[in-house]
């Protein structure tokens, strides 16, 4: 801001010179200095200063002007539009017009290209050392620290932009279609908003997307999220790839859990870390088939909706059957077979009727609510036997107590 202040001081000065010596036809007709005395102009290195009150002509590879010598001034180049400050070109090369550090502002003529030049530290009259901060390409394209800019804007740095403020935010506008993002940094917080325009007021509403807590606790749909990942909505989290899955890792211990999805299925994975490869080694315990049917410690259901190898303990289990209870052995139209056909049917397959024999047991399993009713109608059926067995011992009794009687009366007549 300085040297551009300079710079528009030493023109007016020059301006307010030429005016006051032209008025005052004080200048001096030398090898180099041509006024006109007709249109009251002064060219320098040029006989015809058409084109403004003060023109200068210099020649190729050197400075045109120079203002300030021998401390930090401003100078002008010709054959490439050039502003030099505290710097003047010279024999091909950029040098300083005094110690310290120098700048320019030039301008490609033959494609409109604007670059933004800094010099480094030289003494007076040293070359100097360039970098390009900043420049604009004709396509409007501005590259900071690049000079190749691919965009409407490319930054080339590790810390590229910083925003200073009140809770700062970058705002996003789309053209087309009149939505808007925001990102905003708010009390140690990182906001991100979805913007929603109202045509009536040409505003915008804010709904916060992406919350990034000051504690690193992250929400999605939830501003206040109190674990390191809250998610707010039906359809919450999802993974995209083949078989993909999520890892659960258990720094204390060391053990991992592994959920996938293959194939349809959902599959439940325990991982063991192994100090020898320094990964896991992963084991199924539990698969839920794209069927419905669910396989602990087995990889076959074998048409089961529930597969289980090993042991099962629980303190209740509800065993709800579709078909009829047995409690027809009690209808008057039950066929219930005499004890002699029972008796019969185990003397020839060593095993209850309607009871699966031992050795079908070991092939097929047990189905425990089938076994649970052919049990009970076994129970029932015993029930049956048990009632007329004690019919017909109440029958023996009262024909036994009956002939007591007679017997005692005959007893007694007899004496």
């Amino acid at each position: 801001m300085k040297s551009a202040s300079f710079f528009s001081t030493a023109i007016l000065l020059i301006s307010a010179l030429f005016i006051s010596q032209t008025a005052q036809a004080q200048w001096v007709n030398g090898s180099s200095i041509y006024p006109s005395t007709l249109s009251k102009k002064v060219g320098i290195g040029t006989v015809a200063p058409n084109e403004a009150q003060f023109v200068v002509k210099g020649d190729v590879n050197h400075t045109v002007a120079m203002f300030g010598q021998g401390q930090a001034g401003i100078s002008l180049v010709r054959d490439w539009a050039t502003v030099g400050f505290n710097s003047y070109y010279s024999s091909g090369g950029w040098k300083a017009m005094s110690t310290g550090f120098g700048a320019l502002l030039g301008c490609d003529p033959s494609s409109g290209r604007i670059e933004f030049i800094q010099n480094g530290f030289a003494n007076g009259n040293q070359t100097v050392s360039q970098t390009y901060p900043f420049v604009i390409e004709p396509n409007g394209n501005i590259g900071i620290g690049t000079t190749a800019p691919e965009s409407k804007l490319d930054i080339f740095a590790q810390d590229a932009i910083r925003v200073a403020g009140y809770e700062p935010f970058i705002t996003l506008l789309d053209n087309n279609s009149y939505h808007s993002a925001r990102i905003q940094a708010a009390h140690g917080d990182i906001n991100f908003f979805k913007g929603i325009p109202d045509f009536n007021t040409s505003t915008y509403s804010y709904v916060p997307q992406l919350i990034i807590k000051n504690n690193g606790n992250v929400g999605i749909g939830y501003a206040t999220p109190e674990s390191k990942l809250d998610i707010a909505g039906q359809d919450g989290l999802r993974i995209f790839g083949y078989q993909p899955y999520m890892t659960l890792l258990d720094n204390n211990s060391y053990h991992s859990s592994r959920i996938q999805s293959v194939n349809g299925d959902l599959v439940f994975w325990k991982g063991v870390a192994n100090w020898y490869t320094g990964g896991y080694d992963y084991a199924a315990p539990m698969i839920v088939k794209n069927s419905g049917n669910v396989l602990i410690g087995t990889i076959e259901d074998h048409g089961y909706k529930l597969a289980v190898a090993g042991n099962v303990i629980c303190t209740e289990l509800k065993v709800k059957l579709q078909g009829n209870w047995p409690d027809y052995v009690f209808a008057d139209n039950y066929n219930l077979k005499s004890l002699e056909e029972v008796e019969a049917h185990i003397q020839s397959n060593k095993h209850l009727p309607g009871i699966p024999a031992a050795a079908e047991i070991e092939k097929d399993g047990i189905e425990v609510g089938d076994m649970q009713k052919k049990m009970m109608e076994k129970i029932e059926e015993l029930t049956l036997y048990l009632i007329d067995q004690n019919k017909r011992l109440n029958q023996l009794e009262q024909e036994n107590i009956a002939l007591r009687a007679r017997l005692d009366q005959a007893a007694a007549t007899q004496k």
